[in-house]
C-alpha cells in the first residue's frame, strides 16, 4: 500500500526520468520513500496500541475489499435482473460470509484493544 501511495506522490511531484535525470530521481525518489517510512514510523509510535489499530482497520477492510466490494460491483455492471439466480445466491452466500469474517474479525481485534488497554490500566495502577 505504500508504494501505490509513494508512486501517486511522485507522480504528482514530476519524479520521473521524464523530466529529472536517472541519478537525481534515485537519489529524489530514495529520500521521498525514506521519509514515508519515517512518518509511517512516526505515527505507529505515536498511535497508542498501534498494532491492535492495525488489526481492527485490516478486519474490517481487507474483508471488504476482497469479499463485498468486488461481488456487489459485478452485479451493479451485470444488472440487477440480468444475473440468473444461482449467481445469485453464490453472490448472496459468498457476501453473507465476508461481513461474518468481518464483523468476527472486527470483535477479535476490539477485544484485544480493550483487553490490552485494561491490562495497561492495571500495571499503572500497581506502579502507583
Amino acid at each position: 500500500m505504500m508504494t501505490s501511495l509513494a508512486l501517486e506522490i511522485e507522480t504528482s511531484f514530476r519524479i520521473t526520468r521524464q523530466y529529472m535525470s536517472r541519478g537525481r530521481e534515485f537519489v529524489v525518489r530514495f529520500a521521498l520513500r525514506t521519509l514515508l517510512c519515517a512518518c509511517l514510523l512516526g505515527i505507529s509510535l505515536a498511535i497508542p496500541y498501534f498494532g491492535d489499530v492495525l488489526s481492527l482497520v485490516g478486519a474490517f477492510s481487507t474483508t471488504v475489499i476482497f469479499a463485498i466490494i468486488p461481488i456487489t460491483c459485478y452485479i451493479k455492471l451485470k444488472g440487477w435482473r440480468t444475473i440468473r439466480w444461482y449467481t445469485w445466491v453464490m453472490s448472496v452466500g459468498s457476501i453473507f460470509v465476508g461481513l461474518i469474517g468481518c464483523i468476527l474479525g472486527s470483535v477479535s481485534s476490539i477485544q484485544a484493544l480493550v483487553r490490552d488497554i485494561n491490562n495497561d490500566h492495571r500495571r499503572h495502577q500497581h506502579s502507583n
